[in-house]
């Protein structure tokens, strides 16, 4: 066998192998960023999240709880709702990203490679996210029918409604590519 030349294995010249790390494997790289590193949980705040959803209409505080919601420090600068991102296992791992959403309802610094900040007013995910879903992962277990909707506040807005179907669930993905198994 010539060394640099191709071997065909069944019908192809080669096949793609995942790489390791953030965008092949699920595992983490020792070098590569954890989802939360610039995230410290702080304590629920009844008053703080009220105050969030009342610049959210319809959204209530309970739709942030039942969608995971946790208030946390971002950078050490601003404080922040973050919702779990969950990967193919849910809540048997630990969630695989945090999206975040300022309590003031401005934007947050979203950092380039360059050094240069951009000031990003939706949602965004924490450096070091992977692809997931986000939703109240109770209701999703047990659902008969699933929503699939666009954002972090429409997935918060159908939770909020009352008398809500039992058997329905609701989730937003973010750049997952779902089987049809």
């Amino acid at each position: 066998m010539d060394e640099g030349r191709p071997v065909p294995r069944g019908g192809q010249i080669g096949c793609r192998l995942p790489r390791p790390g953030r965008h092949g494997l699920r595992g983490r790289d020792e070098e590569e960023a954890a989802p939360d590193q610039h995230l410290v949980f702080k304590p629920w705040n009844d008053a703080l999240v009220a105050l969030w959803t009342r610049h959210k209409p319809p959204i209530t505080p309970e739709a942030v709880k039942a969608a995971g919601g946790h208030l946390a420090r971002y950078r050490g600068q601003y404080t922040v709702l973050a919702f779990p991102v969950w990967g193919p296992k849910l809540d048997q791992a630990e969630p695989v990203g945090w999206a975040i959403v300022n309590t003031t309802g401005r934007g947050l610094p979203k950092f380039s490679p360059d050094g240069t900040t951009e000031w990003v007013a939706k949602p965004k995910l924490t450096y070091g996210s992977s692809p997931g879903v986000i939703g109240d992962l109770e209701r999703l277990k047990g659902a008969q029918v699933l929503w699939k909707l666009e954002g972090i506040t429409d997935v918060l807005a159908w939770l909020s409604m009352p008398d809500l179907p039992p058997d329905h669930a609701v989730r937003r993905t973010n750049k997952v590519k779902w089987s049809k198994k």
